[in-house]
């Protein structure tokens, strides 16, 4: 068993771990220590029920000593026995309403992974840096007890650091998760594996940051995609695989980039001259074929080559993680520093999609092929629920034009 002096002297991994209170019992559960990356230890209740798993947080140490800790882990297994032997009945809200804010969104992103959502892993990222190391009370309250002013005060937090967009995309993310908890534990057709307790979601009280999301506006100069497709492969710093995919992203006339890094040699045909991406891989959840333009191929060779030489699934995976692809700040960081090696001017990967859009409407390709070509949803009732066709000649077209646009630039800017 634990002592105090033990307890005290427990010190931060780079991943969390625990450490039991065992006092070898057995069909009692057990009290456990979570020791978190942040430092932060937290005590918990572990039992199983029906062979599955369940855990009641306990709280942080040292608010909650070890003696309390073990109190209410005995109260705990006390009322388990009870309830075993009937001698107390109660609702399954009551019996069930335990986790903190952390389960609710580790359990919010075990359901994106289950759905084979690839966001899954940017999503939990985003809560574990946003929430869990800066504020770890918040992350050990329950989810029923955390108010509009918790969400408040946190995204409030960020902006004081300076954090705009991000801090839009943490609320959006908060939304989702407890919508999801609300409707996977009050819809009838759905097993909720917990009942959270929840009755209204806190952060729609919140409202984003508006002026965040401005429209942007620049559109690139034919120099400045020029020196990039030339100088970005001669950046220190850079790596091997993200200066090609921001080539590839050029080449594609601005394909999303997250969705670019999550691709799989499987997606990639380079006989049929598509990149043809499963409904999971998108933002909108649909499939999309992209074709595979002159300036696209030679790139998407030697990524190709290079994952099947390493035997990766994918063409930029993460370098901790083979099994995952690298994260977007990872490119964007890429990107920053070709730049400020070249001192060019700021742009980014979405001026390069906006570029595109632009030039395409100039050479008169109508707006949705250009729209179809990025893959945009398509609202409309006809291409909802009636128009099956998959406008790939029109795709190619669009390709083409953006390929002639770009070996002209490439052109006029080569060294004399």
């Amino acid at each position: 068993m634990l002592t105090d002096k033990q307890v005290r002297g427990l010190k931060p991994k780079d991943k969390e771990y625990i450490v039991s209170d065992d006092d070898r019992s057995r069909g009692n559960g057990r009290l456990v220590l979570r020791v978190r990356p942040s430092g932060t230890k937290t005590w918990e209740y572990r039992y199983f029920v029906n062979g599955r798993r369940r855990k009641r947080a306990l709280g942080t140490y040292p608010e909650v000593s070890l003696v309390q800790a073990r109190q209410a882990s005995s109260e705990s297994a006390e009322v388990r026995a009870a309830r075993k032997g009937g001698l107390i009945v109660e609702s399954r809200s009551s019996a069930q309403t335990t986790g903190n804010l952390g389960e609710l969104l580790e359990a919010y992103v075990e359901d994106l992974r289950r759905r084979k959502k690839r966001s899954a892993d940017e999503v939990l990222a985003s809560f574990r840096r946003w929430i869990e190391r800066p504020m770890p009370d918040l992350w050990e309250t329950r989810a029923d007890q955390v108010t509009a002013t918790d969400i408040r005060d946190l995204l409030a937090h960020h902006i004081r650091r300076g954090l705009t967009t991000g801090t839009n995309r943490l609320r959006a993310y908060l939304h989702a998760a407890y919508q999801w908890g609300l409707t996977n534990e009050n819809n009838p057709r759905l097993a909720a594996d917990r009942v959270w307790g929840l009755t209204v979601n806190p952060v729609a009280a919140v409202p984003a940051q508006a002026d965040y999301e401005r429209p942007g506006e620049r559109v690139l100069a034919g120099g400045d995609l020029a020196h990039a497709w030339r100088y970005l492969t001669e950046s220190p710093g850079l790596g091997w695989r993200f200066p090609r995919m921001i080539k590839l992203a050029i080449a594609t006339a601005g394909q999303r980039p997250s969705m670019l890094l999550r691709l799989r040699v499987q997606d990639v045909d380079l006989e049929k001259g598509v990149i043809d991406i499963p409904g999971g891989a998108t933002k909108t959840g649909v499939a999309h074929v992209v074709p595979i333009g002159q300036h696209a191929r030679p790139v998407l060779d030697v990524l190709v080559a290079q994952a099947r030489l390493d035997g990766h699934e994918l063409l930029c995976p993460a370098s901790h993680d083979p099994g995952t692809s690298a994260r977007l700040n990872s490119l964007t960081t890429a990107l920053q520093i070709y730049r400020d090696r070249w001192e060019r001017p700021t742009w980014t990967l979405r001026d390069v999609r906006r570029t595109a859009k632009t030039v395409l409407g100039q050479q008169g390709i109508p707006k949705d092929h250009r729209d179809r070509l990025h893959g945009h949803a398509m609202t409309d009732v006809s291409s909802r629920h009636y128009d099956r066709y998959d406008y790939l000649a029109e795709k190619r077209e669009a390709m083409a034009a953006w390929d002639a646009w770009l070996s002209a630039i490439l052109d006029s800017e080569a060294p004399k």
